[in-house]
């Protein structure tokens, strides 16, 4: 069987069956569109695109928000509290590759800091005070939240 023309997007592309299905449609000839929420993952992947048009990366974001109010809304009463940390663009080692491995890595690097209103990248420090704060009992009535630390770039 022959995929030639056919653009498969493919979430969860990193691991197991997401894996297996992006590699046997790239096989075949498809143009596989891959993503992972661990986008190291991807690494040992050939032939395939990571995030094209945000599609499969939206869906992908969109079940861990699902998951985590559904884990809320089913545990609740057994005080298990669950929230999801929804960061905006984090200057870690994933980026830096991405940014490194674009056709023009400067324009790269200047369009990740352009879709931040704070007119920086993310580091690991901007999210950890949120993460602490959601593990302590300050957050104890916070339960099935997707919670922003973004830098405003979803306002």
């Amino acid at each position: 069987m022959t995929l030639k023309n056919k653009t498969i997007p493919t979430t969860a592309a990193g691991q197991g069956i997401g894996a297996a299905s992006a590699l046997a449609c790239a096989a075949a000839d498809a143009h596989v569109g891959a993503t992972d929420v661990n986008g190291d993952r991807l690494a040992g992947l050939h032939d395939l695109d990571g995030l094209f048009n945000r599609t499969a990366y939206g869906a992908t974001k969109a079940a861990v928000i699902g998951l985590t109010k559904a884990i809320a809304a089913d545990f609740v009463a057994q005080n298990l509290l669950c929230n999801a940390l929804c960061p905006g663009t984090i200057n870690t080692p994933t980026l830096q590759s991405r940014i490194t491995y674009a056709p023009d890595p400067v324009h790269a690097e200047k369009d990740f800091i352009a879709r931040q209103p704070t007119g920086r990248l993310a580091t690991v420090d901007d999210m950890t005070p949120t993460d602490v704060h959601l593990w302590s009992g300050g957050s104890r009535f916070v339960t099935g939240q997707a919670v922003l630390v973004d830098g405003g770039c979803t306002i």
